[in-house]
């Protein structure tokens, strides 16, 4: 009988076994072309007999790297009786190679194919942890919700250049919180370890205006988060939270461990609805709203409206946010900013006074002008990891 008991352990446990697929990038091909036309904002317009069928290809000049092209377009022309594609791209030569890409210049695009080596690794599928899906955290006391484990397509390929290249980056849960801080949120900060009053207060504490989103400095957000014990979030996981996902848009991959969710526009959706966000298009017909003068709302206005899948509050909107990543492009992105680098942070989800364009979760902005200790005019929230003390007993 134990016999028995131990083979059909084994047998589930083979069951487990799982293929891990692996890739490799390995050069196949290599395209003839013509530099046709230089156009502005480095796009250019090729002539080849093929037809690209890829995104990105290495341009190379005799067996010299020189650059690379992303795709936008391919039209396929009769010159003569013969058949070319004229291709429509955007490109990025390396500094000092540019003479080699010149209208007239012959070159070579290269197609790396991606090779997946299926290997076979043990998984063991498991149940991810439930953890609750609202907490109040201290000594902040302010209400946070939960953000579950999955993975998303980053950034967009149809917004500003800043955007691309669109990319898949996969989360672990974490809890962020539902509102952006507040004027009385940050005075509890401030008396608790008597900091200095933030310069948007102007010397004295706005009890008036205690319940709206507090305007401060990205080193005065990120004290308020280090004794709230949490931190602010990465653009990524900010977007990932802003993002409409319901248990309707994800499903399972993979081996069970990992969800991929669809991607919204907007918090709610992908239609811009103008009430549902505190922006410029929301104030274009009127000056008041609710006894409320033109510009921010209290951080709880429009909690039925402007909420994403995860139920955080006004992530399009009201005050954009500080979020502790460093304005620089993404990986493989062909877009130039003399702003990229180490010394802006990224600002997500549009102000009120900002258009429909940047209130998309994927819209980003840069704060730090003049410098980070003194640019005040951004909100925040926070986020924390999701531990053991979170999860439903």
């Amino acid at each position: 009988m134990f016999n028995l008991a131990k083979n059909a352990v084994y047998t589930i446990m083979i069951l487990f076994v799982s293929f891990s697929p692996s890739r490799a990038k390995e050069t196949t091909y290599k395209f003839p072309a013509v530099v046709e036309k230089i156009r502005s904002d480095n796009v250019a317009e090729l002539l080849s007999k093929e037809n690209l069928t890829n995104e990105k290809y290495k341009i190379f000049a005799g067996d010299n790297e020189i650059g690379e092209i992303a795709v936008v377009d391919t039209v396929k022309i009769n010159s003569s009786g013969k058949f070319y594609f004229r291709i429509i791209c955007r490109y990025s030569v390396i500094e000092g190679k540019e003479n080699s890409f010149r209208a007239g210049n012959r070159i070579a695009l290269v197609e790396e194919k991606e090779v997946v080596i299926k290997t076979y690794v043990d998984k063991y599928p498991k149940e991810d942890p439930e953890y609750k899906k609202r907490i109040i955290t201290y000594p902040d006391n302010r209400e946070m919700v939960f953000v579950n484990s999955g993975r998303i397509r980053i950034g967009s390929d149809d917004g500003e250049k800043n955007e691309t290249p669109s990319h898949i980056v996969v989360f672990e849960e974490f809890y962020i919180d539902k509102y952006e801080v507040s004027n009385s949120d940050y005075y509890l900060f401030v008396k608790s370890v008597g900091e200095k009053y933030p310069k948007s207060w102007n010397g004295e504490y706005p009890a008036d205006k205690a319940d709206f989103p507090v305007m401060v400095t990205y080193y005065e957000a990120e004290k308020y988060a280090k004794w709230a014990g949490k931190s602010l979030p990465t653009e990524e996981k900010w977007e990932y939270a802003a993002n409409h996902v319901s248990e309707s848009t994800q499903y399972v991959v993979a081996d069970g461990l990992i969800r991929e969710v669809s991607k919204s526009v907007f918090p709610w959706g992908d239609r811009f609805i103008k009430d549902y966000s505190n922006s410029a298009d929301f104030w274009s017909d009127k000056t008041e709203f609710n006894g409320i003068k033109k510009g921010y709302f209290p951080v709880r206005f429009l909690e039925d409206k402007n909420v994403s899948g995860f139920g955080a509050v006004n992530m399009s909107g009201n005050a954009a946010e500080w979020t502790s990543s460093w304005y620089d492009k993404y990986e493989k992105s062909l877009s130039r900013d003399k702003r990229y680098g180490k010394q802006m942070k990224v600002v997500r989800g549009g102000s009120w006074f900002n258009n429909v364009r940047r209130q998309r979760i994927t819209a980003r902005d840069c704060g730090g002008i003049p410098s980070l200790h003194d640019d005040n005019s951004f909100g925040f929230r926070c986020i924390k990891k999701a531990g053991i003390t979170d999860m439903i007993k």
